[in-house]
């Protein structure tokens, strides 16, 4: 999902079948991913957030918010391929496309196996992780962004504000 909001309304919302569970399980890559297999995953991304996020980048957004387990962990691993120290939280924590770009390029090259030994990656995500990469990299693509911000916050906290703001006196 993205949303597209200003600090006092929300704009524009897009909802897409591009999670990274759901592309696993329709096109499995392979263990190690395969390239080709790679790049049909990532044309069919590209073709499925087209139309959404041209309407999306019509707003111009100047940041983005990521809030998935997949961006967490990618946060980890891009952590542990600079060399430095676990992260201890990843909340308001920059991520740059560029540095996602070259841990999606270093997760292609590992099997199962060696995504399972990546800190803060368990046995779902390392399955996982390759197409929510994908997803992610081609989305701030897409929309010209150099980085996200990443949130602690996602949607269950989102809808409790939501009801709380309309039904609280």
């Amino acid at each position: 999902q993205m949303v597209v909001c200003t600090h006092e309304k929300m704009l524009k919302v897009v909802s897409l079948p591009l999670g990274a569970l759901r592309l696993a399980e329709l096109r499995p890559l392979g263990d190690p991913p395969a390239p080709a297999a790679v790049a049909t995953v990532t044309r069919q991304v590209r073709r499925m957030i087209g139309d959404e996020i041209a309407a999306i980048a019509a707003f111009a957004p100047q940041r983005a918010y990521g809030s998935s387990g997949s961006i967490h962990a990618l946060a980890h691993v891009l952590r542990h391929l600079e060399g430095g120290s676990p992260l201890r939280h990843v909340n308001g924590r920059l991520l740059e496309r560029k540095g996602l770009e070259r841990a999606l390029h270093a997760l292609e090259a590992m099997s199962l196996a060696e995504r399972l030994r990546l800190p803060g990656i368990d046995a779902p995500r390392a399955e996982i992780l390759v197409p929510g990469a994908i997803v992610l990299v081609q989305a701030l693509r897409a929309l010209d962004l150099a980085a996200l911000t990443i949130s602690d916050f996602g949607v269950r906290e989102g809808l409790l504000a939501d009801y709380v703001a309309r039904h609280a006196r």
